[in-house]
Protein backbone atom coordinates (compact mmCIF):
# COMPACT_ATOMS: atom_id res chain seq x y z
CA UNK A 1 0.00 0.00 0.00
CA UNK A 2 1.17 3.59 -0.74
CA UNK A 3 2.32 4.89 2.01
CA UNK A 4 0.35 8.27 2.89
CA UNK A 5 2.30 9.54 5.76
CA UNK A 6 2.85 13.31 5.51
CA UNK A 7 6.47 13.70 3.69
CA UNK A 8 9.63 16.55 3.95
CA UNK A 9 11.41 17.27 0.82
CA UNK A 10 14.53 17.95 0.90
CA UNK A 11 16.80 19.65 -1.78
CA UNK A 12 20.43 20.38 -2.00
CA UNK A 13 22.65 19.71 -5.25
CA UNK A 14 25.51 17.87 -2.62
CA UNK A 15 24.69 14.52 -2.05
CA UNK A 16 26.53 14.46 0.99
CA UNK A 17 24.52 17.12 2.50
CA UNK A 18 21.41 15.88 1.05
CA UNK A 19 22.70 12.81 2.64
CA UNK A 20 23.03 14.45 6.05
CA UNK A 21 19.59 16.09 6.06
CA UNK A 22 18.31 13.18 5.13
CA UNK A 23 19.61 10.81 7.79
CA UNK A 24 19.16 13.97 10.66
CA UNK A 25 15.26 14.26 9.92
CA UNK A 26 14.53 10.24 9.05
CA UNK A 27 16.03 9.57 12.37
CA UNK A 28 13.44 11.84 13.91
CA UNK A 29 11.17 9.86 12.91
CA UNK A 30 10.46 12.03 9.71
CA UNK A 31 9.03 10.41 6.00
CA UNK A 32 11.67 12.24 3.42
CA UNK A 33 11.91 12.64 -0.19
CA UNK A 34 15.34 14.36 -1.65
CA UNK A 35 16.08 16.09 -5.07
CA UNK A 36 19.20 17.27 -6.25
CA UNK A 37 17.93 20.14 -8.33
CA UNK A 38 15.31 22.61 -8.79
CA UNK A 39 13.64 20.46 -12.08
CA UNK A 40 13.32 17.40 -9.73
CA UNK A 41 12.59 18.94 -6.82
CA UNK A 42 9.44 20.44 -8.96
CA UNK A 43 8.41 17.53 -10.40
CA UNK A 44 8.33 15.67 -7.18
CA UNK A 45 6.42 18.02 -5.69
CA UNK A 46 3.89 18.65 -7.98
CA UNK A 47 3.12 14.84 -8.12
CA UNK A 48 3.43 14.69 -4.40
CA UNK A 49 1.90 17.90 -3.24
CA UNK A 50 -1.06 16.62 -1.04
CA UNK A 51 1.40 14.61 0.92
CA UNK A 52 4.57 17.56 1.58
CA UNK A 53 4.40 19.09 5.09
CA UNK A 54 7.31 21.10 4.40
CA UNK A 55 10.42 21.79 1.69
CA UNK A 56 13.59 22.35 2.79
CA UNK A 57 15.64 24.18 0.03
CA UNK A 58 19.07 24.87 -0.18
CA UNK A 59 19.87 28.58 -1.15
CA UNK A 60 23.01 27.85 -3.81
CA UNK A 61 21.41 25.44 -6.36
CA UNK A 62 23.76 25.39 -9.23
CA UNK A 63 20.39 25.26 -11.94
CA UNK A 64 18.78 27.67 -10.27
CA UNK A 65 18.57 30.10 -7.17
CA UNK A 66 16.71 28.05 -3.92
CA UNK A 67 14.70 31.18 -3.97
CA UNK A 68 13.59 30.77 -7.82
CA UNK A 69 12.24 27.16 -6.97
CA UNK A 70 10.49 28.69 -3.65
CA UNK A 71 8.91 31.00 -6.08
CA UNK A 72 7.64 28.21 -8.56
CA UNK A 73 6.22 25.45 -5.93
CA UNK A 74 4.90 28.73 -4.23
CA UNK A 75 3.17 29.63 -7.76
CA UNK A 76 1.43 26.03 -7.89
CA UNK A 77 0.48 26.00 -3.93
CA UNK A 78 0.10 29.45 -2.25
CA UNK A 79 -0.01 27.59 1.30
CA UNK A 80 3.29 25.85 0.57
CA UNK A 81 6.22 25.93 3.77
CA UNK A 82 9.49 26.31 2.67
CA UNK A 83 12.40 26.98 4.53
CA UNK A 84 15.81 28.02 3.13
CA UNK A 85 19.33 26.72 4.20
CA UNK A 86 22.60 28.51 3.25
CA UNK A 87 26.11 28.24 4.19
CA UNK A 88 26.58 31.74 4.26
CA UNK A 89 23.84 33.83 6.37
CA UNK A 90 24.42 37.51 4.89
CA UNK A 91 22.00 40.22 4.82
CA UNK A 92 21.79 39.48 1.39
CA UNK A 93 20.49 35.82 1.46
CA UNK A 94 18.77 36.31 4.38
CA UNK A 95 16.41 39.20 2.91
CA UNK A 96 16.32 37.51 -0.60
CA UNK A 97 14.89 33.90 1.09
CA UNK A 98 11.86 36.13 2.89
CA UNK A 99 11.22 37.82 0.25
CA UNK A 100 11.06 35.19 -2.06
CA UNK A 101 8.42 33.36 0.34
CA UNK A 102 10.11 31.31 2.41
CA UNK A 103 8.82 30.77 5.90
CA UNK A 104 12.65 30.81 8.00
CA UNK A 105 16.11 30.82 6.86
CA UNK A 106 18.71 28.65 8.41
CA UNK A 107 22.19 28.25 8.28
CA UNK A 108 23.90 25.67 7.42
CA UNK A 109 26.26 23.21 10.08
CA UNK A 110 25.59 25.69 12.76
CA UNK A 111 24.05 23.48 15.70
CA UNK A 112 22.48 26.10 17.09
CA UNK A 113 20.22 26.88 14.19
CA UNK A 114 19.93 23.40 13.77
CA UNK A 115 17.94 23.38 16.97
CA UNK A 116 15.95 26.20 15.55
CA UNK A 117 15.19 24.32 12.25
CA UNK A 118 14.15 20.82 14.04
CA UNK A 119 11.91 23.18 16.16
CA UNK A 120 10.63 24.67 12.54
CA UNK A 121 10.20 21.73 10.99
CA UNK A 122 8.18 20.00 14.22
CA UNK A 123 5.89 22.80 14.31
CA UNK A 124 4.86 23.23 10.67
CA UNK A 125 4.60 19.49 10.18
CA UNK A 126 2.11 19.07 13.48
CA UNK A 127 0.65 21.68 11.48
CA UNK A 128 0.44 20.25 8.14
CA UNK A 129 -1.15 16.82 10.43
CA UNK A 130 -3.94 18.69 12.13
CA UNK A 131 -5.17 20.71 8.43
CA UNK A 132 -5.35 17.52 6.41
CA UNK A 133 -7.23 15.86 9.35
CA UNK A 134 -9.45 18.52 9.22
CA UNK A 135 -9.56 18.52 5.26
CA UNK A 136 -9.96 14.45 5.70
CA UNK A 137 -12.95 14.86 8.05
CA UNK A 138 -14.43 17.87 6.20
CA UNK A 139 -14.21 15.59 3.27
CA UNK A 140 -15.92 12.86 5.24
CA UNK A 141 -18.46 14.98 5.93
CA UNK A 142 -19.37 16.32 2.59
CA UNK A 143 -19.08 12.57 0.91
CA UNK A 144 -21.66 11.23 3.83
CA UNK A 145 -24.18 14.19 3.69
CA UNK A 146 -24.39 13.05 -0.15
CA UNK A 147 -24.76 9.53 0.61
CA UNK A 148 -27.45 10.47 3.17
CA UNK A 149 -29.51 13.20 0.89
CA UNK A 150 -29.59 10.46 -2.16
CA UNK A 151 -32.16 8.93 0.06
CA UNK A 152 -33.79 12.00 0.85
CA UNK A 153 -32.93 11.92 4.48
CA UNK A 154 -30.78 15.13 6.28
CA UNK A 155 -27.23 14.68 7.88
CA UNK A 156 -23.64 14.01 7.41
CA UNK A 157 -22.61 11.90 10.31
CA UNK A 158 -20.49 8.54 9.67
CA UNK A 159 -23.66 6.95 11.86
CA UNK A 160 -26.43 7.94 9.67
CA UNK A 161 -24.25 7.55 5.99
CA UNK A 162 -23.99 3.77 7.65
CA UNK A 163 -27.78 3.50 7.78
CA UNK A 164 -27.98 5.67 4.85
CA UNK A 165 -26.10 2.15 2.77
CA UNK A 166 -28.49 0.16 4.43
CA UNK A 167 -31.47 1.72 3.02
CA UNK A 168 -29.81 1.34 -0.43
CA UNK A 169 -28.68 -2.19 -0.07
CA UNK A 170 -32.20 -2.89 1.26
CA UNK A 171 -34.68 -1.23 -0.31
CA UNK A 172 -35.69 -3.62 -3.49
CA UNK A 173 -35.61 -6.85 -1.35
CA UNK A 174 -38.91 -8.49 -0.29
CA UNK A 175 -37.70 -9.63 2.85
CA UNK A 176 -39.03 -7.60 5.80
CA UNK A 177 -37.37 -4.86 7.94
CA UNK A 178 -37.29 -4.14 11.38
CA UNK A 179 -36.14 -0.66 12.92
CA UNK A 180 -35.05 -0.40 16.39
CA UNK A 181 -34.33 2.91 18.34
CA UNK A 182 -35.42 5.50 21.13
CA UNK A 183 -38.90 6.81 20.19
CA UNK A 184 -38.34 10.26 18.25
CA UNK A 185 -35.28 9.12 16.36
CA UNK A 186 -36.89 9.10 12.94
CA UNK A 187 -37.77 5.38 12.35
CA UNK A 188 -40.80 6.49 10.04
CA UNK A 189 -38.62 8.96 8.26
CA UNK A 190 -36.29 6.17 7.50
CA UNK A 191 -39.31 3.42 6.66
CA UNK A 192 -40.34 6.07 4.39
CA UNK A 193 -36.58 6.48 2.73
CA UNK A 194 -36.27 2.71 1.77
CA UNK A 195 -40.19 2.67 0.39
CA UNK A 196 -39.43 6.02 -1.53
CA UNK A 197 -36.00 4.22 -3.04
CA UNK A 198 -37.87 1.00 -3.60
CA UNK A 199 -39.15 -0.52 -6.34
CA UNK A 200 -42.50 -0.16 -5.07
CA UNK A 201 -42.01 4.06 -4.87
CA UNK A 202 -45.18 4.67 -6.80
CA UNK A 203 -47.40 2.20 -4.80
CA UNK A 204 -49.02 3.07 -1.63
CA UNK A 205 -47.03 3.94 1.86
CA UNK A 206 -49.52 2.88 4.46
CA UNK A 207 -48.35 3.55 8.52
CA UNK A 208 -49.65 1.81 11.17
CA UNK A 209 -49.30 2.86 14.49
CA UNK A 210 -49.96 -0.34 16.96
CA UNK A 211 -49.92 1.24 19.93
CA UNK A 212 -52.41 3.81 19.05
CA UNK A 213 -55.63 1.49 18.59
CA UNK A 214 -57.43 -0.06 20.47
CA UNK A 215 -57.36 -3.70 21.32
CA UNK A 216 -60.61 -4.36 20.23
CA UNK A 217 -60.40 -2.85 16.35
CA UNK A 218 -57.19 -3.84 15.54
CA UNK A 219 -58.30 -6.57 13.50
CA UNK A 220 -60.75 -4.28 11.68
CA UNK A 221 -57.30 -1.69 11.13
CA UNK A 222 -55.52 -4.37 9.90
CA UNK A 223 -57.47 -6.39 8.08
CA UNK A 224 -60.66 -4.59 7.22
CA UNK A 225 -64.17 -5.25 8.04
CA UNK A 226 -67.37 -5.59 5.79
CA UNK A 227 -70.09 -3.54 6.90
CA UNK A 228 -72.60 -4.65 9.70
CA UNK A 229 -69.75 -6.63 11.03
CA UNK A 230 -69.94 -5.32 14.55
CA UNK A 231 -71.74 -2.09 16.04
CA UNK A 232 -70.56 0.68 14.51
CA UNK A 233 -69.84 -0.63 11.02
CA UNK A 234 -71.61 1.39 8.58
CA UNK A 235 -69.75 1.53 5.93
CA UNK A 236 -66.68 -1.11 4.31
CA UNK A 237 -63.29 -1.08 5.12
CA UNK A 238 -60.42 -2.19 3.31
CA UNK A 239 -58.21 -2.50 6.51
CA UNK A 240 -54.28 -1.32 5.70
CA UNK A 241 -52.78 -4.16 4.44
CA UNK A 242 -55.55 -4.23 1.33
CA UNK A 243 -55.13 -0.32 1.27
CA UNK A 244 -51.00 -1.04 1.09
CA UNK A 245 -51.17 -3.65 -1.44
CA UNK A 246 -48.78 -3.15 -3.93
CA UNK A 247 -46.62 -1.26 -1.65
CA UNK A 248 -45.30 -0.88 1.67
CA UNK A 249 -46.79 -1.31 4.97
CA UNK A 250 -45.08 0.45 8.12
CA UNK A 251 -46.14 -1.02 11.34
CA UNK A 252 -44.67 1.65 13.57
CA UNK A 253 -44.31 0.46 17.71
CA UNK A 254 -44.90 -3.69 16.38
CA UNK A 255 -44.22 -4.36 20.05
CA UNK A 256 -47.34 -2.66 21.71
CA UNK A 257 -49.44 -5.42 20.15
CA UNK A 258 -51.40 -8.28 21.69
CA UNK A 259 -50.24 -11.54 21.58
CA UNK A 260 -53.49 -12.57 19.68
CA UNK A 261 -53.17 -9.59 17.15
CA UNK A 262 -49.54 -10.97 16.73
CA UNK A 263 -51.05 -14.49 15.81
CA UNK A 264 -52.85 -12.67 13.03
CA UNK A 265 -50.77 -10.77 11.02
CA UNK A 266 -48.23 -13.83 11.51
CA UNK A 267 -51.34 -16.31 9.41
CA UNK A 268 -51.58 -12.98 7.10
CA UNK A 269 -47.68 -12.64 6.54
CA UNK A 270 -47.00 -16.46 5.82
CA UNK A 271 -50.80 -16.99 3.81
CA UNK A 272 -50.12 -13.74 1.59
CA UNK A 273 -54.21 -13.43 2.07
CA UNK A 274 -56.34 -11.91 4.57
CA UNK A 275 -60.11 -12.20 5.73
CA UNK A 276 -61.69 -9.13 6.31
CA UNK A 277 -64.44 -9.31 9.47
CA UNK A 278 -67.54 -10.28 8.83
CA UNK A 279 -67.10 -12.08 5.33
CA UNK A 280 -65.47 -15.09 4.57
CA UNK A 281 -64.06 -13.50 1.20
CA UNK A 282 -60.27 -13.82 1.02
CA UNK A 283 -58.17 -11.30 -0.88
CA UNK A 284 -54.34 -11.51 -1.76
CA UNK A 285 -52.17 -9.39 -0.70
CA UNK A 286 -48.72 -8.46 -1.84
CA UNK A 287 -46.80 -5.85 0.44
CA UNK A 288 -43.64 -5.17 1.99
CA UNK A 289 -43.45 -4.90 6.15
CA UNK A 290 -41.22 -2.23 7.76
CA UNK A 291 -41.41 -2.51 11.50
CA UNK A 292 -40.38 -0.32 13.90
CA UNK A 293 -39.88 -0.80 17.65
CA UNK A 294 -38.60 0.91 20.42
CA UNK A 295 -38.47 -2.57 22.79
CA UNK A 296 -35.89 -5.27 22.36
CA UNK A 297 -38.35 -7.81 20.99
CA UNK A 298 -35.67 -10.51 22.08
CA UNK A 299 -36.32 -9.96 25.36
CA UNK A 300 -40.22 -9.42 24.78
CA UNK A 301 -40.11 -13.23 23.07
CA UNK A 302 -37.82 -14.44 25.81
CA UNK A 303 -40.23 -12.91 28.68
CA UNK A 304 -42.86 -14.48 26.07
CA UNK A 305 -44.91 -11.00 25.13
CA UNK A 306 -43.86 -11.55 21.55
CA UNK A 307 -44.21 -14.39 19.68
CA UNK A 308 -40.90 -16.02 18.22
CA UNK A 309 -42.11 -17.47 14.94
CA UNK A 310 -43.22 -13.75 13.85
CA UNK A 311 -40.44 -12.40 15.60
CA UNK A 312 -38.47 -14.28 12.83
CA UNK A 313 -40.85 -13.67 9.72
CA UNK A 314 -39.93 -9.79 10.21
CA UNK A 315 -37.00 -8.90 12.05
CA UNK A 316 -35.17 -10.65 8.72
CA UNK A 317 -33.34 -6.99 8.11
CA UNK A 318 -32.42 -4.83 10.78
CA UNK A 319 -31.45 -0.93 11.23
CA UNK A 320 -30.88 0.82 14.33
CA UNK A 321 -31.90 4.28 14.51
CA UNK A 322 -29.05 6.09 16.33
CA UNK A 323 -30.25 8.87 19.20
CA UNK A 324 -29.26 12.49 18.49
CA UNK A 325 -26.85 12.64 21.21
CA UNK A 326 -24.43 9.94 19.19
CA UNK A 327 -24.24 12.34 16.09
CA UNK A 328 -24.40 15.44 17.19
CA UNK A 329 -22.62 16.55 13.46
CA UNK A 330 -26.43 16.30 12.24
CA UNK A 331 -28.01 18.39 14.54
CA UNK A 332 -26.97 21.76 12.18
CA UNK A 333 -28.43 20.13 9.02
CA UNK A 334 -31.86 19.21 10.86
CA UNK A 335 -32.04 22.72 12.54
CA UNK A 336 -31.22 24.11 9.50
CA UNK A 337 -33.96 22.16 7.85
CA UNK A 338 -36.98 22.57 9.99
CA UNK A 339 -36.71 25.95 10.57
CA UNK A 340 -36.58 26.78 6.68
CA UNK A 341 -39.90 24.44 6.75
CA UNK A 342 -41.03 26.99 9.06
CA UNK A 343 -40.26 30.10 7.27
CA UNK A 344 -42.10 28.67 4.22
CA UNK A 345 -45.31 28.07 5.80
CA UNK A 346 -45.07 30.93 7.85
CA UNK A 347 -43.86 33.01 5.04
CA UNK A 348 -41.52 35.11 7.26
CA UNK A 349 -37.43 35.10 7.00
CA UNK A 350 -35.59 34.61 9.71
CA UNK A 351 -31.76 33.32 10.16
CA UNK A 352 -30.21 31.73 13.71
CA UNK A 353 -26.64 33.24 15.06
CA UNK A 354 -23.45 31.37 15.33
CA UNK A 355 -24.33 31.14 19.26
CA UNK A 356 -27.39 30.28 19.21
CA UNK A 357 -26.26 27.16 16.59
CA UNK A 358 -23.71 26.16 19.12
CA UNK A 359 -26.59 26.13 22.11
CA UNK A 360 -28.20 23.48 20.10
CA UNK A 361 -25.73 21.82 19.08
CA UNK A 362 -24.34 21.13 22.50
CA UNK A 363 -27.77 20.39 24.05
CA UNK A 364 -28.43 16.54 24.76
CA UNK A 365 -31.73 16.16 23.08
CA UNK A 366 -33.01 13.31 25.20
CA UNK A 367 -36.32 13.01 22.82
CA UNK A 368 -33.93 13.10 19.81
CA UNK A 369 -35.51 14.18 16.59
CA UNK A 370 -38.81 15.03 17.74
CA UNK A 371 -37.39 17.38 20.08
CA UNK A 372 -35.30 19.13 18.06
CA UNK A 373 -38.54 20.21 15.63
CA UNK A 374 -40.44 21.38 19.04
CA UNK A 375 -37.82 23.15 19.68
CA UNK A 376 -37.54 24.54 16.08
CA UNK A 377 -41.14 25.70 16.45
CA UNK A 378 -40.48 27.63 20.15
CA UNK A 379 -37.59 29.37 18.73
CA UNK A 380 -39.35 30.98 15.91
CA UNK A 381 -42.19 31.81 18.35
CA UNK A 382 -39.49 33.52 20.30
CA UNK A 383 -37.89 35.61 17.55
CA UNK A 384 -40.65 36.32 15.27
CA UNK A 385 -42.16 39.87 14.79
CA UNK A 386 -39.29 40.86 16.41
CA UNK A 387 -36.40 39.96 15.57
CA UNK A 388 -34.74 38.73 12.37
CA UNK A 389 -32.10 36.38 13.81
CA UNK A 390 -32.75 34.15 16.53
CA UNK A 391 -30.03 34.88 19.15
CA UNK A 392 -28.58 33.22 21.71
CA UNK A 393 -31.01 34.31 24.13
CA UNK A 394 -33.79 32.88 22.15
CA UNK A 395 -32.17 29.57 22.06
CA UNK A 396 -32.07 29.50 25.64
CA UNK A 397 -35.46 30.41 25.77
CA UNK A 398 -36.73 27.70 23.65
CA UNK A 399 -34.79 25.05 25.41
CA UNK A 400 -35.97 26.12 29.01
CA UNK A 401 -39.63 25.46 27.19
CA UNK A 402 -38.97 22.54 25.50
CA UNK A 403 -39.02 19.10 27.59
CA UNK A 404 -38.99 15.56 26.44
CA UNK A 405 -43.04 14.58 26.14
CA UNK A 406 -43.68 11.30 28.19
CA UNK A 407 -44.50 8.47 26.35
CA UNK A 408 -48.31 8.13 26.21
CA UNK A 409 -50.00 4.85 25.80
CA UNK A 410 -54.12 3.76 25.98
CA UNK A 411 -54.54 0.79 28.05
CA UNK A 412 -57.97 0.12 27.88
CA UNK A 413 -60.17 -2.20 25.41
CA UNK A 414 -63.37 -0.57 24.51
CA UNK A 415 -63.76 2.20 21.43
CA UNK A 416 -65.49 4.77 23.88
CA UNK A 417 -62.91 4.15 27.06
CA UNK A 418 -60.31 5.16 24.11
CA UNK A 419 -62.75 8.21 23.03
CA UNK A 420 -62.70 9.40 27.20
CA UNK A 421 -58.68 8.61 26.27
CA UNK A 422 -58.54 11.37 24.11
CA UNK A 423 -60.37 14.00 25.68
CA UNK A 424 -58.63 13.89 28.84
CA UNK A 425 -55.31 14.18 26.93
CA UNK A 426 -56.58 17.29 25.30
CA UNK A 427 -57.77 18.66 28.16
CA UNK A 428 -54.43 17.70 30.11
CA UNK A 429 -53.00 19.75 27.32
CA UNK A 430 -55.16 22.73 27.41
CA UNK A 431 -54.94 23.06 30.87
CA UNK A 432 -51.24 22.75 30.91
CA UNK A 433 -51.31 25.54 28.69
CA UNK A 434 -53.53 27.88 30.58
CA UNK A 435 -52.04 27.21 33.57
CA UNK A 436 -48.29 28.56 31.95
CA UNK A 437 -49.64 31.64 30.63
CA UNK A 438 -51.07 34.84 31.72
CA UNK A 439 -54.53 34.05 31.03
CA UNK A 440 -56.59 31.57 29.33
CA UNK A 441 -56.73 34.85 26.73
CA UNK A 442 -52.60 34.69 26.56
CA UNK A 443 -52.98 31.11 26.45
CA UNK A 444 -55.54 31.34 23.23
CA UNK A 445 -54.40 34.00 21.08
CA UNK A 446 -50.55 33.14 21.40
CA UNK A 447 -50.13 29.90 22.11
CA UNK A 448 -53.09 27.96 20.72
CA UNK A 449 -53.54 30.01 18.29
CA UNK A 450 -58.03 29.85 18.62
CA UNK A 451 -60.00 32.20 20.06
CA UNK A 452 -60.82 32.53 23.83
CA UNK A 453 -64.33 31.22 23.18
CA UNK A 454 -63.11 28.05 21.69
CA UNK A 455 -61.01 27.22 24.38
CA UNK A 456 -63.01 27.78 27.49
CA UNK A 457 -65.93 25.80 25.12
CA UNK A 458 -63.77 22.95 24.33
CA UNK A 459 -63.17 22.50 28.39
CA UNK A 460 -67.15 22.85 29.01
CA UNK A 461 -67.94 20.38 26.93
CA UNK A 462 -65.09 17.70 28.19
CA UNK A 463 -66.05 18.26 31.93
CA UNK A 464 -69.56 17.86 30.98
CA UNK A 465 -68.82 14.59 29.13
CA UNK A 466 -66.04 13.27 31.69
CA UNK A 467 -66.81 12.58 35.40
CA UNK A 468 -64.35 14.57 38.33
CA UNK A 469 -62.24 11.30 38.55
CA UNK A 470 -61.35 10.63 35.54
CA UNK A 471 -60.36 14.45 35.03
CA UNK A 472 -58.47 14.36 38.05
Amino acid sequence: MKNQRPKILLVDDMPNVLDALSYHFERHGYDVITAESSKEALLIYKKNMSQIALCIIDFHLKESKGTDLTSYILANNSEAQIVILSSDKTSETFSKSIESGAIYFCEKGESREMAKLDAIVKKFYNNFLENLSCKTEIQSHIKNQKLIESIGIKGKSSQLAKIAKKVIKYKDSVASVIITGETGTGKEVLAKALHNNSKRAEKPFIVVNCGAIPENLIESELFGHKRGAFTGAVTNNNGAFRDAHGGTLFLDEIGELPLDAQAKILRAVQEKQIKPLGTSETFPINVRIICATHRNLEEMVAGGSFREDLFYRLCVLPIESKPLRERPEDIPILLSHFLESIQKREKWEIKISNAAMKIFSEHEWSGNVRQLANAAELLVIEAKRNYKIISKKHALNALKTTVKQPKIEFQGTTYAAFKSWLLKLEYDHIMGVVSSSKSLRDAAKNKLNVSPSTVSGRLAMIEEKLSAEELA
